[in-house]
């Protein structure tokens, strides 16, 4: 049986900043206290909700968002039933991982989240 693995799972808020911006943020944290630089062999994965997470949660309840725009303050957002609508998001977010049944307005920094998630399981699974 194989031991316990460790990992670091960073969000960050990609703002106006962008998901590029913000992994070379991480990079240059990482560098000045000494520790192991992120790359495609460390457990170290890092998403970043552009503008912020509402945005994502309001393009999972269907509908199309830019990420240039917030969504905290937006109706479909504030008006959502967490619990019920729960399962809708992570239905969508499923599907969004299967790239025949994504749309095609899929925000840039989830289509980067859905890569680190394929890469978090796939070392998992190593």
């Amino acid at each position: 049986k194989r031991g316990a693995i460790h990992a670091l799972v960073v969000f960050l808020d990609g703002d106006t900043f962008g998901v590029n911006t913000r992994l070379e943020e991480l990079q240059t944290r990482l560098r000045k206290k000494g520790s192991s630089l992120r790359n495609d062999n460390e457990f170290i994965f890092c998403f970043v909700p552009t503008y912020h997470i509402e945005t994502w949660i309001v393009f999972l309840l269907g509908n199309e968002v830019d990420e240039r725009e917030g969504y905290k303050r937006d109706r479909r957002f504030r008006e959502w039933n967490k619990t019920k609508e729960f399962t809708k998001i992570c239905a969508n977010f499923g599907r969004c991982r299967d790239a025949s049944q994504r749309p095609s307005h899929t925000p840039p920094s989830l289509l980067h989240a859905l890569t680190e998630f394929d890469r978090l399981n796939e070392m998992r699974e190593q």
